[in-house]
């Protein structure tokens, strides 16, 4: 009966830790590279590769406030990052949400703004998204 209970509690806990689940962090060692993707018209993006960039973004991710919201972003996605390597996540900014493989959370305001500066003073050469991928994407996100 001992041993039940203690299985049982430990069940429920994890239903309860789940049930309050928030993004934690990134780590460095398992990402080898971000795609970040302006989906602004026209759509661009750059790969970005440097261990010092990719703490840089990183770092920044992992300061967010993520907050738990049902509200469902509706009209285009702005921008989006895609982490590769040994973690792979995708992480789709709107307005003041984001949408971090399939949920949504509300972030701070300036979000975007400070992304959008990141992305700017990274130096790689922007690389067009064709018309059919950013149709393509919009359709999927």
């Amino acid at each position: 009966m001992k041993k039940f209970l203690i299985i049982l509690l430990i069940v429920l806990t994890l239903c309860f830790i789940s049930c309050d689940y928030n993004p934690k962090s990134i780590s460095l060692k398992y990402v080898d590279s971000i795609t970040i993707k302006l989906l602004y018209f026209p759509p661009k993006m750059k790969k970005i590769t440097k261990k010092n960039d990719l703490e840089e973004i990183i770092n920044f991710l992992n300061t967010l406030d993520y907050n738990t919201t049902k509200q469902v972003h509706t009209s285009e996605s702005l921008l989006s990052i895609e982490v590769e390597g040994e973690l792979h996540c995708s992480l789709i900014f709107a307005d003041n949400l984001v949408r971090i493989n399939g949920t949504w959370y509300e972030v701070n305001d300036n979000t975007l703004i400070e992304l959008r500066n990141i992305y700017n003073n990274l130096q790689y050469d922007e690389i067009p998204i064709s018309l059919l991928e950013y149709s393509n994407y919009n359709k999927n996100n």
